[in-house]
């Protein structure tokens, strides 16, 4: 397990957006040692924002994480895609919140409110159709922090959940991976809000604290579990590669 924390002063220049981009999460094979997950980077837009992405030769997911962007989605061999790009929580209800891009797909993204998006990346062995996830209409079954979104087995190589929740009396934990080790190189990002959120991570024999923003790295096989001693909500977005 390795902790990485968001660095709120980096910027980067992206074609279309008004002024430096804020990008706090850039997270790459450098950092992690990993083979088959690329990439994890999480910006920040602000309104107005309008910018032309390619996914070149790796598989991506764009996922939002608060408030939703417009997004247009071009692949090889599929029809253009316009769709509405929102963050799982109760104020989209079942709207999509993650997109899949296979490799040499493009996109045009335009944020009309402020919105964090995350991209992780995957160069992946077989082709897959674009697609779009939303959380499942019918209920899951009652949790403090419930997966609200489960892409599955559609990536070649990524696989993606997001937990979000309330925590009753503001405690809540979570076993990721159904409770057994990871399936792959995985890293786990976690928001939190409140005036003093108070989470921790457990990876296998460790436990670390963990601030809103932070980055944890988890090696495949290793259990973890998110554990929350106080907070008014939490998204965590788990993505590993297999």
């Amino acid at each position: 397990m390795r902790l990485i924390r968001p660095d709120a002063q980096r910027r980067i220049d992206l074609p279309g957006a008004p002024g430096p981009v804020p990008r706090p999460v850039d997270i790459g094979q450098a950092q992690t040692g990993f083979q088959v997950l690329r990439t994890l980077r999480i910006y920040r837009f602000e309104p107005g924002t309008r910018i032309e992405g390619h996914a070149e030769e790796d598989e991506v997911f764009i996922v939002a994480l608060d408030g939703h962007v417009e997004l247009d989605v071009r692949a090889p061999e599929s029809p253009e895609r316009h769709l509405v790009l929102a963050a799982a929580d109760a104020a989209a209800p079942h709207a999509p919140c993650a997109v899949y891009l296979p490799a040499h797909g493009t996109y045009v993204l335009c944020a009309p409110g402020a919105a964090e998006i995350a991209y992780a990346r995957a160069t992946p062995r077989a082709a897959r159709a674009p697609a779009s996830f939303a959380p499942p209409q019918v209920p899951q079954r009652k949790a403090d922090l419930p997966v609200v979104l489960d892409v599955g087995r559609h990536a070649d190589r990524l696989r993606l959940q997001v937990l979000h929740g309330t925590p009753a009396r503001g405690a809540a934990r979570a076993e990721l991976f159904g409770g057994g080790g990871s399936p792959g190189e995985a890293l786990l990002h976690v928001r939190a809000l409140g005036a003093a959120p108070q989470l921790a991570v457990r990876v296998g024999a460790r436990c670390e604290a963990l601030a809103s923003g932070d980055t944890v790295v988890i090696g495949a096989g290793e259990p973890a579990t998110l554990e929350v001693a106080a907070a008014e909500a939490v998204t965590a977005l788990l993505v590993w590669g297999e």
